[in-house]
């Protein structure tokens, strides 16, 4: 009777740590303690954006963006993964979204992907990518998929759409025309991240 007590017990402590071990493991989870980390954005800002001279990194109302200037036009960048979880063929592709000041797409860049390398390689050679440009929010996204790429694309393409959602908010908070993005109202604060 006794062993069969602390077979129970021992059952029932492994069943927890797997429980517990599973909950801990949430890749939601992973993924936004990852992203939340400023200094990793703006690695990957510095990275992506290394033609661009100028560039700052926002938070206004919890929302996340980067204000870029290139040349004569100025642009607003936005993480994929900051506003969309949509997972592809085996997790997240996190793209940065250029955008120009209307919300229209100018630019996207992967930044990094849990899919597999050669297949996001493709897509990108492919130009997949490039059908996303001039997209704008609320938009329908028609675009082609490559061939054997189509669930990490249909990700991707449904993640910038879910970011151009995004952007619209961020845009009745935040007025982008002044040198420097500014709050609509007194009560929105545009901080800059250091």
């Amino acid at each position: 009777m006794k062993t069969r007590k602390t077979a129970m017990l021992i059952l029932f402590l492994f069943a927890a740590g797997m429980v517990l071990s599973a909950a801990d493991a949430d890749p939601q989870r992973r993924r936004r303690q990852r992203h939340s980390d400023r200094h990793k954005c703006h690695r990957m800002l510095s990275r992506i954006v290394n033609g661009h001279k100028d560039f700052q990194l926002y938070e206004a109302d919890g929302f996340r963006f980067a204000m870029i200037k290139r040349q004569n036009e100025n642009l607003v960048g936005l993480f994929t993964a900051d506003y969309s979880q949509v997972e592809g063929y085996r997790g997240i592709t996190n793209c940065l979204v250029l955008m120009e000041l209307n919300g229209a797409v100018k630019e996207v860049k992967v930044v990094e992907s849990e899919d597999t390398p050669p297949y996001v390689k493709r897509l990108i050679r492919e130009g997949f990518l490039d059908q996303l440009v001039g997209l704008k929010p609320a938009q329908t996204a028609e675009v082609d998929a490559v061939s054997g790429a189509t669930i990490t694309c249909d990700a991707i393409r449904d993640s910038v759409v879910e970011t151009l959602q995004a952007f619209l908010q961020i845009a009745e908070r935040v007025d982008f025309s002044a040198p420097e993005p500014r709050g609509r109202t007194a009560d929105c604060k545009v901080i800059a991240v250091e």
